[in-house]
């Protein structure tokens, strides 16, 4: 029984525990898919389907999104992805829009592939299509017809996950106002409606509502991070009460983040404010993190000559690695229960000069499970 005991957290640790480089261009340390280790590109423009409209009558729009990708060395082979969406009361906005484009930067800068998406607003007449919303407005056809256009885009990056290093089960969908609003939607509606391989892992709900359709949302669906201004006139913060009310009457996984005081849109709020320790963005990073389940991910990608190599001594419960050759580099070490909560175990430790090889271990903790390790530069 012993021997079975210690094979199991050996195979728990050898295989749970990622190992996350950072680029050399980047001045800090970092852990990958929770600080900002890479650059970011923009591709503009990308099509990824079509929508039937009354404008022009009996015809369709081309479906367009912007795309970014992380950009350096020791990227992961395989990346998580999110969909985010602007806002503009499904009157206006556009996919480029400054704050959704920051979104989408400070998520990529983090390892993540993410898609900024163009869907059908009122302006363009969409015609009737299933969704949570029953009357025929056009204002309500645009709000089908935005989860609609969602989801079409969630299957286009699955579609095409090869070509830009997606990881299919790994996806996350976001937005602000409408966009929130169409993310929520698009996220809780079941596949007969929204149509199949639309399946997101994380929602990101910033000042959205769900308008009385919270019970959409059941124990099959991903978890919710929410932001709201308490004296929000857009959008009602008692929309934001609703949903929490209805989650918890499902003990349905949330964090809520209500901001007092602020209207609509309190980007920099949410970009700024500190709570524990951690801006409200950087808590959606960590959301993100547990709920993608990113520990799962090797973020070095295939093998290389240098790769490290990691081993266990549990009767001096140290957690060791070797690296084969190396150059000066600065190590991090960070530990947790539950991988919500995580606890630097060293200070950031610089080691200088190049030889080989390198060996050096870092204590493990009896109730720690999970562990993950940033290092600068590429080694």
């Amino acid at each position: 029984m012993g021997y079975c005991c210690l094979t199991f957290l050996i195979y728990f640790l050898l295989f749970l525990v990622p190992l996350f480089a950072n680029t050399g261009s980047i001045a800090n340390t970092g852990i990958m898919f929770v600080d900002e280790v890479y650059g970011s590109q923009r591709t503009e423009g990308i099509q990824y389907g079509t929508g039937s409209t009354g404008n022009p009558a009996n015809g369709s729009i081309d479906l367009c999104l912007d795309i970014y990708e992380p950009t350096g060395t020791d990227l992961p082979e395989k990346r998580p992805a999110m969909v985010f969406i602007h806002g503009g009361g499904f009157i206006s906005g556009d996919k480029g829009a400054i704050t959704i484009r920051n979104l989408c930067e400070s998520f990529t800068k983090r390892g993540y592939v993410c898609a900024s998406i163009q869907y059908r607003l009122v302006v363009d007449r969409p015609t009737y299509e299933a969704g949570p919303a029953s009357d025929l407005s056009a204002l309500f056809r645009s709000i089908n017809a935005a989860s609609q256009d969602a989801a079409k885009a969630i299957r286009w990056l699955r579609q095409n996950a090869a070509t830009y290093h997606i990881d299919p089960t790994r996806i996350g969908i976001g937005g602000s106002s409408a966009g929130a609003i169409t993310s929520l939607y698009t996220a809780s509606q079941e596949a007969a409606t929204i149509g199949p391989d639309a399946e997101v892992g994380v929602v990101i709900d910033l000042w959205g509502a769900m308008y009385g359709a919270e019970s959409l949302v059941d124990a099959g669906d991903p978890a919710i991070f929410i932001v709201h201004g308490t004296d929000d006139p857009t959008v009602a913060y008692s929309e934001t009460a609703n949903l929490v009310a209805h989650l918890d009457s499902i003990s349905h996984p949330y964090q809520l983040y209500p901001i007092a005081g602020a209207g609509h849109g309190p980007w920099a709020q949410f970009n700024n404010d500190v709570v524990d320790g951690k801006t409200i963005f950087q808590h959606s990073v960590e959301f993100a993190f547990e709920h993608l389940k990113l520990i799962e991910l090797h973020p070095a990608g295939q093998a290389q000559s240098n790769q490290p190599t990691l081993s266990v001594n549990l009767s001096t419960n140290q957690l060791s690695l070797t690296f084969s050759s190396y150059h000066g580099f600065q190590y991090l070490i960070q530990s947790s229960e539950d991988l919500k909560t995580w606890t630097t175990e060293n200070p950031t430790s610089p080691l200088s000069g190049t030889g080989s090889p390198l060996f050096f271990t870092a204590p493990m903790s009896a109730t720690k499970q999970f562990y993950r390790l940033g290092i600068l530069p590429s080694f």
